[in-house]
């Protein structure tokens, strides 16, 4: 049995004066955050040799505290969970991750801030203990399982949430099936077995249609004006439909593939490259393999299945499953073609994905060169 840290994400239901300490709490961390960044860009800009750690940043908190009183009124370890996320950004950067960092704004359609567990964040039934916050109540069925570590609070779309993250969590290894799978993904259909299963992509053309007619309307209102406002709130809560639906199927077809095999041999895409395509780059960022894979990924680690990566540049479509012949003749269009050595007709995407496998058990069994 594997124990992991998992987090639970419940929306919850908390009354006017609880949403308003809320907003009190996530308007201070926001301003801790962006003070934090402004004198962290000063200190840069004067060449001040400073160390940029925790204590650096808990000195400008300090200072902030004493000229600006309202920020004692709420959890100081929200405030320092703050300048931590500032902290965690500025290494993301350094690594080449992400972006230099960026000022918070409260037109942000997501707004957070988090919480510590002082052995005061536990669950009464349909209800949530949040430290100084009291019992805030939830609608979900399952049960929370771990040692609570920290929990976040989010609002988003009028909707306020709570995400539990807890450590320990017991999850049961899976038993074995003896059934080994090459997955090939594409974007006629999203994911091709090498059992021949394809597995159709998700029909949400009309809800991408959706979004793009309100974001085309948003563009032409007025800013800050009250149809604005309206038109906003609606491309947020049709992004995030459109986002749920995504998520339901990830879900559902990931844990589906961990159920029913023991070992499953994917393709690594690079596909931060893929994207500058501009004729492929929406119908690639719509399918999102890379959620997929992840999903895969920490999955097969909790139940006790294994995932084996297949380098990019392996031939997988080329290549004859049957006879090892290598056609470099094959275009993107040609779907079907016959080997001219075995005289074997292939569907291009099943024939990858045979391949994919053959290639995954072989660095299985003899390890990154394979055979």
């Amino acid at each position: 049995m594997n124990k992991v840290i998992k987090s639970y994400k419940l929306r919850i239901y908390p009354n006017k004066r609880t949403q308003e300490a809320f907003i009190k709490n996530i308007g201070c961390c926001r301003f801790v955050y962006n003070e934090c960044l402004n004198q962290h860009k000063k200190d840069q800009n004067k060449n001040v040799n400073s160390n940029f750690s925790y204590k650096y940043y808990d000195n400008i908190l300090k200072d902030l505290k004493k000229n600006n009183e309202w920020l004692n009124e709420v959890d100081k370890y929200s405030l320092q969970s703050a300048y931590e996320n500032l902290d965690n950004a500025f290494k993301r950067f350094h690594r080449g991750l992400s972006n230099y960092p960026k000022f918070k704004s409260k037109y942000n359609p997501v707004q957070s801030f988090k919480i510590k567990n002082k052995y005061s964040i536990y669950i009464q039934q349909n209800k949530i203990h949040l430290n100084q916050y009291g019992f805030v109540k939830f609608k979900d069925k399952r049960t929370i399982q771990g040692t609570i570590l920290f929990a976040i609070i989010s609002h988003k779309n009028n909707k306020w949430y709570v995400s539990v993250t807890c450590g320990y969590v017991p999850i049961k290894k899976l038993n074995k099936t003896s059934k080994n799978v090459g997955v090939d993904v594409g974007l006629n259909d999203f994911a091709i077995l090498s059992n021949s299963e394809k597995i159709a992509k998700l029909k949400i053309d009309k809800m991408v249609n959706k979004c793009n007619r309100l974001q085309h309307r948003l563009s032409r209102k007025q800013k800050d004006s009250n149809n604005y406002k309206k038109t906003k709130l609606q491309l947020s809560k049709s992004y995030e439909k459109l986002t749920n639906y995504r998520n339901d199927f990830l879900h559902k077809l990931s844990i589906r593939l961990v159920n029913e095999f023991d070992i499953i041999c994917i393709e690594t895409l690079i596909i931060k490259n893929m994207l500058k395509d501009h004729k492929k780059a929406n119908s690639i960022s719509n399918v999102s393999w890379y959620n997929f894979f992840i999903m895969l990924e920490y999955k097969c680690n909790w139940y006790g299945k294994k995932l084996v990566k297949v380098n990019q540049f392996f031939p997988s479509s080329k290549k004859c499953n049957k006879c090892g012949y290598i056609n470099r003749d094959l275009k993107l269009d040609m779907r079907n073609w016959t080997c001219p050595c075995c005289n074997e007709t292939h569907d291009r995407d099943i024939n990858a994905a045979i391949n994919i496998l053959n290639k995954g058990l072989s660095i299985s069994t003899f390890g990154t060169k394979g055979i």
